[in-house]
């Protein structure tokens, strides 16, 4: 856009033009802030409150001490689960994934039927970088997506407390722990 094009606009024009682009940012913004596409509200998560775990496993369990800011607490909430929410307290990077410590996974999520649903051995790696959580898709045969939206392989991508992070068909609700 120049002053001319503008100049040659009607008044009426203008606030036309102004409005539809309000309202496409508007959406934008509103869709990043829901974030969750309608075909992940329908997973039934169990509301947590952050007291109510009792225990946080720190992993990786031979990681030596961190600084503050490499460490944080989440709460791993499964839908339609029986079981009790993982709480973990990630020390620098945990390797999300099924199989036992010894094929380099610090959390196993065998137990939740993981396997059926797609998740890789070495599926994606949660990890601190400046007190902020970030996941990594470790080139996992079905996708790592946060909120529906697919990651790329080995890109650090930003979770937000709430975000429903799905490894292949897992999902997963993250709550983040603020200290």
């Amino acid at each position: 856009m120049n002053k001319a094009w503008l100049h040659e606009r009607s008044r009426e024009e203008l606030i036309t033009i102004v409005m539809q682009l309000t309202n496409e940012i508007y959406t934008k913004i509103t869709s990043k802030m829901t974030g969750v596409p309608d075909q992940l509200k329908h997973l039934d998560f169990v509301p947590v409150k952050i007291q109510s775990v009792s225990h946080f496993t720190r992993l990786p369990k031979n990681a030596e001490t961190a600084l503050v800011e490499d460490t944080k607490r989440v709460i791993l909430v499964i839908p339609d689960s029986h079981k009790q929410p993982i709480g973990i307290e990630i020390i620098r990077s945990v390797v999300l994934g099924r199989g036992p410590e010894s094929e380099n996974v610090d959390l196993d999520l065998t137990d939740y039927d993981a396997g059926p649903l797609g998740v890789s051995r070495r599926h994606a790696i949660l990890q601190i970088l400046a007190g902020q959580l970030y996941i990594v898709d470790s080139g996992s045969t079905n996708g790592t997506y946060i909120n529906g939206r697919k990651l790329g392989h080995g890109e650090p991508n930003i979770i937000e407390n709430d975000d429903i992070v799905s490894l292949g068909g897992f999902h997963i609700k993250v709550i983040i722990v603020r200290e």
